[in-house]
């Protein structure tokens, strides 16, 4: 699934249930760099085409929570997987580097690769196996899981998307 039609879906889920909107805000070029630099590792492509197409934040007032990037800020992505390093002994956010939380119950992230990149397969550490588990090949993978969209719904914002490109504009 691509980005723009995620945040489609997102929103009709929204129309649908009733939920409060998502609260997603596109990330700086900067600020990617920024952590990739801290980090010393490399994102994704498909993860930083995300970030600057849909953003971080919240969807639907906490159901989901995408990790900010602004190291000036408390909560951010590195502050996070250092705590979750910390109290699952992982050697460090270099070996499994969470960018979303489900409720509470799960996070998700992508595990590096040899070399100084993260792969492209999303991976899950649910807090009671204490150890990250393949979930999906891929972030659009990732992002289709993620939803709760019915396909006429996908195939709605396919269209959206199609028409008025990635805006955030309906």
């Amino acid at each position: 699934m691509e980005p723009g039609v995620y945040l489609r879906c997102l929103e009709l889920v929204a129309e649908r249930d009733n939920l409060e909107p998502c609260d997603l805000a596109p990330v700086a070029i900067a600020d990617i760099l920024a952590v990739e630099q801290e980090l010393g590792m490399q994102l994704p492509s498909a993860y930083e085409d995300f970030l600057t197409a849909v953003g971080v934040g919240e969807e639907h007032g906490g159901f989901g929570v995408w990790f900010h990037l602004d190291l000036g800020r408390t909560g951010n992505l590195l502050e996070v997987n250092e705590a979750l390093a910390e109290r699952f002994k992982v050697r460090s956010p270099k070996r499994f580097l969470a960018f979303y939380e489900s409720r509470g119950d799960a996070f998700y992230g992508f595990a590096a690769d040899r070399g100084r990149r993260y792969g492209d397969e999303v991976f899950v550490l649910d807090p009671e196996i204490g150890k990250p588990q393949l979930f999906a090949a891929d972030l659009g993978e990732f992002l289709e899981a993620n939803t709760d969209c019915s396909e006429e719904e996908i195939q709605l914002a396919e269209k959206r998307v199609e028409r008025n490109g990635n805006s955030r504009e309906r």
